[in-house]
């Protein structure tokens, strides 16, 4: 052991004669001096303050103090309730059973009022005026502070002592689009036209020419800045003319959607989570000679529907009954004209349901898959003989095909929940039902 200069080894040695432990070192031993003492500054955190009285214990409850330990609580219950309440709280809380209970009840049926007006009436005669209207139930209590403690406990036990379960739901939507189109329309006034002419005599061609035209369904109108490729066709023969736009497009889609609703319930109450889009559509009102009349707009629904209702078994079992639902817009249905030519489609709704039961433990994932559907079209317009003609056809026909795969998975946590009725946060991750599970 080496000590500073300047420092005597007579105290260190009375130090190991008493059998003190002394380190190797006189700086070290001043460098945990000091740790330990700023360790032992630091100020210890204020307890919370102690609720003293009931007003601050229950700061949303009216008492009336009647004695030096008397009080008269006035609390609220639902509109036609509080006869139901009455019998609860005599049969549980001591306070208020046998002969001569130390509190009272006191049920007054829609002793509750609200004023209810019209704040959006005219400034005129009878603006401002307006009505009470029974709103609640009142339950007068009546006893000692410890008394109205126990009858307030319970009222608390009674409403929000059931357990409360958490649906987290992942909705996985993945929809997959390949499409082809081709289509054709005139340049000029006619497809095909035949610029001899007629002579007085009558002689001159019997073909005049070829009108109409195939075009394509994205975009019916469509000329050189039409989408995809637009290619312009001109044929000139002695005579015969044609000139044309031809259209080719060929689309791949992709989407992924995903949302994540989540809610709150009591045990045994249903979950409704909806995500859905209305679509406007035109309803035929009647039907006359010169079309389709009076056309009203109404709308469909489209997305997804899941319905839960848990049941808590025992401990952290929950048995869910679950109908899972997905729709989406399909094709249109020609159904006439309106007044002035203008085609009127009705759309469809082609729509997946499945409805199930399971017992999962609280905070297990349950995966609804299977909700798949793929829907392949092809439509062809062409004149007769003429369209079957290998390239040259392509002038007097059109062609469209569609393939669209989609699969809907849902996800479904529930999760036990205390007396506070908060949403528990999601997890980072977002789980994946693709996925492969570990290990197997």
């Amino acid at each position: 052991m080496t000590l500073p200069p300047g420092r005597s080894a007579l105290p260190v040695l009375l130090l190991v004669l008493a059998g003190v432990p002394v380190l190797g070192s006189c700086a070290q031993i001043s460098a945990g001096e000091v740790e330990e003492t700023a360790g032992a500054a630091a100020p210890a955190p204020a307890p919370a303050p102690v609720p003293t009285s009931l007003e601050e214990r229950y700061p949303f409850v009216r008492f009336l103090k009647q004695g030096e330990d008397f009080y008269t609580a006035i609390l609220t219950a639902p509109v036609g309730f509080g006869a139901t309440m009455e019998p609860q709280l005599r049969k549980f809380c001591s306070c208020l059973q046998g002969d001569n209970p130390r509190a009272s009840l006191e049920v007054l049926a829609n002793g509750g009022y609200s004023f209810g007006g019209n704040p959006k009436g005219d400034s005129g005669a009878g603006a401002g005026s307006g009505k009470m209207v029974a709103v609640e139930d009142l339950v007068l209590a009546r006893g000692s502070r410890a008394d109205l403690e126990e009858i307030l406990s319970f009222i608390d036990l009674f409403f929000n002592g059931g357990p409360q379960i958490e649906i987290q739901a992942e909705i996985f939507e993945v929809i997959d689009t390949e499409a082809f189109e081709r289509g054709i329309r005139p340049a000029a006034a006619a497809l095909v036209q035949n610029t001899g002419t007629v002579q007085a005599d009558g002689t001159g061609p019997f073909f005049r020419g070829m009108g109409g035209g195939f075009p394509s369904a994205s975009d019916p109108l469509f000329d050189s800045a039409g989408p995809g490729g637009v290619f312009s066709l001109a044929f000139v023969d002695d005579d015969i003319k044609v000139e044309a736009f031809l259209q080719l497009l060929r689309s791949t889609e992709g989407v992924d959607v995903v949302s994540r609703p989540r809610v709150v319930v009591r045990n045994g109450v249903p979950a409704k989570l909806i995500s859905t889009e209305e679509v406007p559509y035109l309803e035929p009102g009647s039907v006359s000679a010169q079309g389709i009349t009076n056309l009203k707009v109404l709308k469909k629904n489209a997305g997804v529907e899941l319905y839960v209702q848990p049941i808590l078994l025992g401990g952290d079992t929950v048995h869910l009954v679950v109908n899972a639902k997905a729709s989406r817009i399909g094709r249109s249905f020609f159904i006439g004209t309106d007044a002035n030519g203008n085609p009127i489609s009705v759309p469809s709704v082609s729509s997946r349901e499945a409805t199930t039961s399971i017992t999962v433990r609280s905070g297990q994932k349950v995966v609804i898959g299977g909700l798949r559907l793929r829907e392949q079209r092809e439509v062809e317009n062409k004149v007769p003989i003429l369209g079957d003609v290998p390239f040259l056809g392509w002038l007097f026909s059109s062609r469209g095909s569609s393939e669209v795969d989609t699969e809907v998975i849902f996800v479904i946590t529930p999760l036990v929940k205390t007396r506070a009725p908060s949403i528990s946060p999601f997890q980072e991750d977002i789980f994946d039902p693709f996925s492969e599970v570990e290990g197997s």
